[in-house]
């Protein structure tokens, strides 16, 4: 997982706080330019569009004095408004601690909030917020029920013939949760053996992110002798799909299997879910936990009323939807996930088939044959970015928008995460991405620049505006050169759309 810094100059793009103005209506390609209109207005745009930051609250640590004065001090220049961005890592790069303010969410923090959009409001800007400290939804609300999931599980070898009694291992668990899915046997002959596993398996699974900066994934439909998978201290097989016995009803809730197995070998498999090992990163002082299971409807509804509601109604009427007009999650990094309580009936909605008897794939074990083997996985994917999508990034825009405000998550990475950029993009009011400043943590264009993916969604949608997390880097501090470094990446950036 990387670590950004807590940059001064987040200058976010086009920044517009108005629902109104990022409307889903297709553009008329038919309709006249006024070039003349273009030029005057791109030398004094609309005031509804302008250059906005993120205000970091940094470790919580602000004050009303403070507050007033950086408020006072983006009028003076211009600023259309600011994100408050509660964060730590201002203690990356040797850098001291800075002491703890208010824990977000807390009532000191909200009041602080509150003020905030006073303070706004009395100088004609627009606010939006970070719904939680740091990044990676989640926090010390999050409970393993509703955290990130992934599949695990336990297999072990049986000869038939007769009644087996057998005490199913239990697999892998993490912070204490887990539940079965299903319990399935396959022959493990001689004959069902295979040398040629499928590559890249935990990648096409969705264990893990593919890379830290949107890299080439065409490789995951395709089976390589040269994959990045873990190497397996085991035989694998090739199953029949029209063998494998279901067994789950044969086994009590202690793990207990009791089976009338028919001659041969056999590999039972105990399959199962438990959480990730995915943090909340970058927080500030103690809101650290579970990162969010984004594929499950009801965990963010739980986060929503949890932490999101209370600090709307801390700040009413007056300024919800008018001072307060926009809401954000950071990017992607929080590793993979790959199971949600409903995945099956999900997968089977959306995909038109049940999934079970492909599980065998998760030990490494190749079901029918390669090519269908990879093929359920792609849909197994695409059924995974599907519900990050309709499940969380949606139903985010669904919360705001019953408050006449608009989101703007960095819904498409840039990590390249179990997830479909393209659609989530399709729920944001703005398309947000980001672009880096050279740093030693990104030294190459093509590990800092993302635009141009969030402004082919612009596109697709009919958005009007284009984000951007801006100038990020990452240490030495300072050494930042406006015109040598700021500005050739802005340039780069306001070319890619």
């Amino acid at each position: 997982m990387s670590w950004k810094t807590i940059c001064w100059e987040a200058i976010l793009l086009g920044f517009l706080f108005s629902c109104a103005g990022s409307d889903n209506q297709p553009v008329d390609r038919n309709l006249q330019i006024d070039y003349d209109y273009l030029k005057s207005n791109f030398q004094q745009p609309d005031k509804t569009y302008g250059v906005n930051c993120w205000w970091w609250w940094l470790n919580g640590n602000v004050t009303k004095e403070a507050i007033t004065k950086d408020l006072e001090a983006m009028r003076s220049r211009n600023f259309q408004g600011a994100m408050i961005f509660d964060a730590g890592g201002h203690n990356q790069r040797g850098n001291k601690d800075i002491p703890a303010g208010p824990l977000f969410g807390s009532k000191e923090w909200t009041d602080l909030f509150v003020f905030a959009l006073d303070e706004a409001k009395r100088l004609g800007l627009e606010i939006g917020f970070n719904i939680q400290s740091g990044w990676n939804l989640g926090g010390p609300c999050v409970t393993p029920q509703y955290a990130a999931k992934q599949l695990t599980y336990s297999e072990q070898k049986a000869a038939g013939g007769k009644t087996l009694r057998l005490q199913l291992a239990e697999p892998e668990i993490h912070k204490g949760f887990y539940k079965d899915i299903v319990v399935l046997a396959f022959p493990a002959n001689k004959e069902n053996k295979t040398d040629e596993p499928v590559s890249n398996l935990d990648l096409k699974l969705g264990f893990h992110e593919l890379g830290g900066s949107a890299p080439d994934c065409r490789f995951l439909l395709e089976n390589s002798s040269h994959g990045r998978e873990k190497k397996l201290d085991k035989t694998i097989c090739l199953v029949d799909k029209a063998r494998i016995v279901d067994l789950t009803g044969k086994m009590d809730e202690k793990g207990l299997l009791s089976w009338d197995a028919p001659a041969g070998d056999w590999n039972i498999m105990r399959i199962g879910y438990t959480c990730t090992r995915s943090e909340v990163s970058t927080s500030s002082r103690d809101w650290q936990g579970n990162v969010l299971d984004y594929m499950d409807r009801n965990a963010f509804d739980y986060y929503w009323n949890t932490v999101v509601e209370p600090i709307l109604q801390a700040a009413g009427e007056k300024h919800v939807g008018s001072t307060l007009k926009f809401m954000e999650t950071d990017s992607w990094e929080c590793g993979g996930m790959n199971w949600t309580d409903a995945f099956a009936d999900e997968f089977r909605s959306y995909c038109g088939y049940d999934l079970k008897l492909y599980l065998p794939l998760i030990a490494g074990h190749v079901v029918d044959n390669i090519d269908a083997s990879n093929a359920f996985l792609a849909d197994f994917r695409k059924t995974i970015g599907h519900l990050v999508a309709t499940n969380h990034y949606a139903r985010f825009a669904e919360h705001a928008h019953q408050h006449n405000m608009g989101i703007q998550p960095e819904s498409a990475g840039p990590h390249a995460g179990p997830l479909d950029g393209i659609k989530d993009y399709g729920f944001s009011d703005i398309v947000m991405s980001e672009f880096w400043s050279p740093s030693p943590h990104r030294p190459r264009p093509q590990d800092r620049f993302f635009i141009k993916q969030a402004s082919s969604a612009a596109h697709i949608y009919g958005k009007k505006i284009v984000g951007a997390e801006s100038f990020t880097t990452i240490g030495p501090h300072w050494n930042d050169e406006l015109w040598h470094d700021q500005k050739s990446a802005f340039d780069h950036e306001i070319c890619a759309g």
